[in-house]
């Protein structure tokens, strides 16, 4: 199998990292949005990561018309 690898704004721009943004968003705890979403935690964990390192998400939220998430650090 050829390894193939997505980019940051790819997996950001999946339906569910954009559910797994807006219920964080919501100020839903970890877990809670795991459970929400009907994902793993650590699916969670990445996306919370991801978007806390780049500034993708404003692209994506911006899209969403979506208000910026308080916890991304500027």
């Amino acid at each position: 199998p050829v390894k193939t690898s997505e980019s940051t704004a790819q997996f950001l721009n999946k339906p569910l990292s954009k559910k797994i943004i807006k219920c964080l968003k919501a100020k839903n705890s970890l877990r809670s949005t795991a459970l929400l979403c009907k994902c793993s935690l650590g699916t969670v964990q990445k996306v919370k990561g991801l978007i806390e390192n780049t500034n993708i998400e404003r692209k994506i939220l911006a899209k969403e018309n979506i208000e910026h998430i308080s916890y991304i650090k500027d």
